[in-house]
């Protein structure tokens, strides 16, 4: 007797004939309404090796109207579970008409395959049409056992009246079938097993499009061998599996990638002779002359814009800013606060160059002027001017600075040159790494692979910051900046010589600057004023009339701010 089916079984059914109902129904759709199946009887032999030998003979009645055209369909692929489709194999594809083979042409696409016999006339009344084909994995493992299934009766454009089906498989335990639409769990109209463990299917009238699904059981001890073949079906969480080797390989590229920028620091990033944080106790940037006179002296003479520049391997805007502060120290520019607008905005700010000698100013100072004065046609400048000024000149400021620095010994190569490779190499690595995501996301569940890939080149990019190198001269020289700016951060300007105490302190701006440490040396600065009488102004400063030295430090806040706006955006140097 036939045993009841398990609920697994029923939602494979389901899920299988949901699977080709548009493609079904479109296939009836192109059968004249008079053709009609009278009888089908098929036979379905299962071999050791689970393939289906499957015989199907049709008595066809064409009606009155001609028809050359014969089709129908056979599922090749169905969702098993939310992962994985089952993929059927049929092979050795075979019909005949009234005994006379016909030729019979296949298109598989969308889980389909597609039949169409090439009749040689339009046919009318009553013919035979046999069908034979092999089907692989049709035979599945279970815990019971093994379990074969496959809907026999599927993808005719035309009603069936009867069907009848003969399975021949060594020792079925139970015999179950399924008919109607798709998702239909009905049961045929008998499903017998006899003695003979033969059994025998039986539905009464199919419409169009529908099917009859045979499932039968079969000991774990059966001679059959199960052929189920299940395919990873793809998403974007199969394609970006997390499993022990993704996972393995994701993390040991990053690693290498890691490793890789380690070394390449360590054999040409790392700074010749890298120097102490500060080597001088008790360092005073301060030179005595003989007229008795004290004199600012910066290591070595080092300028604002280089020691930025030193310091952090970057020509920032702050350098640019620091560098303009110190040619208005020098004499060559005057800074000038204008009125408010109104009392909602800042002061108008100009800059006018003063005609003094520029014989000692380096490549990259005159490239400011040029970035201020556009190329010395005109002396005096607005913010909003400068701030409308072609950026090719923001970058000839960039590209002397970089060149003044490797020029002068302090590092082995351009730092801007250095980083520049280190970060294509890095951005070529990562779009290599983008496409290796998409074709393995496509075709495998490795997609983490290529991520990690894209990773790697960030990693790379990243180390740029860390391909410049210092010589043994720039170490040196860095050391003593170090010196320089804890002097600048720790002293209070009561050892400057009180006489000289305002120039000095002015002196120091620019450098205080870079370091973002202008407020207290601009109150130091302010300090040195007479108080509550206004000052005309400065030799570099022009002010309104009621400006006070004490306001240093908000005038200088505000033109470092505007300034650098005007500029571009840039950030302050901490080391």
């Amino acid at each position: 007797m036939a045993r009841a089916p398990r609920l697994r079984t029923l939602a494979v059914a389901a899920t299988a004939a949901l699977a080709v109902l548009v493609p079904v129904a479109a296939a009836a759709a192109a059968a004249p309404a008079d053709d009609v199946v009278s009888e089908l009887v098929a036979g379905v032999r299962v071999d050791a090796d689970g393939s289906l030998r499957v015989t199907e003979t049709q008595r066809y009645d064409f009606g009155r109207t001609p028809n050359a055209d014969l089709r129908r369909t056979l599922r090749i692929r169905v969702p098993f579970d939310a992962d994985q489709d089952e993929v059927f194999t049929v092979t050795n594809v075979r019909a005949s008409v009234d005994g006379r083979s016909v030729p019979v042409s296949r298109d598989d696409s969308d889980g389909l395959a597609a039949l169409t016999v090439d009749l040689d006339r339009p046919l009318t009344g009553r013919h035979t049409l046999r069908w034979d084909y092999d089907v692989q994995g049709a035979v599945r493992r279970t815990s019971d056992g093994l379990e074969v299934s496959w809907p026999v009766v599927q993808g005719l454009s035309t009603p069936v009246r009867s069907a009848r089906v003969n399975l021949s498989a060594p020792a079925v335990s139970w015999a179950v079938c399924f008919a109607g639409g798709a998702g239909s769990t009905m049961p045929c109209t008998a499903a017998q097993l006899g003695e003979s463990s033969a059994p025998v299917f039986v539905q009464q009238g199919l419409d169009s499009g529908e099917r009859m699904t045979i499932v039968a059981g079969l000991p774990t001890a059966s001679a059959v061998r199960p052929d189920q073949r299940l395919d990873q079906r793809w998403s974007l969480r199969t394609a970006f599996s997390l499993t022990p080797l993704t996972i393995g390989l994701l993390v040991g590229l990053v690693a290498l990638a890691g490793l890789s920028v380690l070394a390449l620091w360590w054999t040409r990033g790392r700074d010749t002779g890298a120097p102490k944080d500060g080597q001088e106790d008790g360092y005073r940037p301060l030179v005595a002359e003989p007229d008795g006179r004290t004199r600012f002296a910066p290591p070595e003479g080092i300028r604002p814009g280089q020691m930025g520049t030193l310091v952090d391997e970057r020509a920032d805007v702050v350098d640019i800013v620091a560098t303009v502060l110190d040619l208005a120290m020098r004499g060559l520019l005057v800074i000038e606060e204008g009125g408010r607008p109104s009392r909602h905005r800042g002061p108008q700010w100009l800059i006018h160059r003063t005609g003094a000698a520029t014989d000692d100013l380096a490549p990259y100072e005159r490239a400011v002027l040029d970035l201020l004065f556009d190329s010395g046609s005109r002396d005096v400048v607005s913010l909003p001017e400068i701030a409308g000024a072609p950026s090719e000149r923001l970058d000839a400021v960039r590209d002397q600075l970089y060149a003044d620095v490797h020029a002068r010994g302090w590092f082995h190569h351009r730092p801007d040159a250095v980083r520049s490779r280190w970060t294509t190499a890095g951005a070529a690595l990562a779009l290599v790494g983008v496409v290796l995501t998409v074709v393995l996301a496509i075709t495998t569940e490795l997609g983490l692979v290529g991520l990690a890939v894209v990773l790697a080149g960030g990693v790379l990019a990243w180390g740029g910051d860390l391909a410049p190198s210092r010589t043994g001269k720039g170490s040196a020289l860095l050391a003593r900046l170090r010196d320089l700016r804890r002097y600048l951060a720790t002293a209070d300007g009561s050892d400057l010589p009180e006489n000289h105490r305002a120039e000095l302190a002015a002196r120091f701006l620019p450098y205080a600057v870079v370091f973002g440490l202008e407020d207290r040396w601009a109150e130091t600065f302010a300090a040195s004023g007479r108080p509550g009488a206004p000052d005309a102004g400065l030799e570099w400063f022009r002010a309104p009339e009621d400006w006070h030295r004490i306001d240093v430090p908000d005038s200088l806040d505000a033109f470092v701010a505007a300034l650098s706006n005007a500029i571009s955006p840039g950030r302050r140097l901490r080391i």
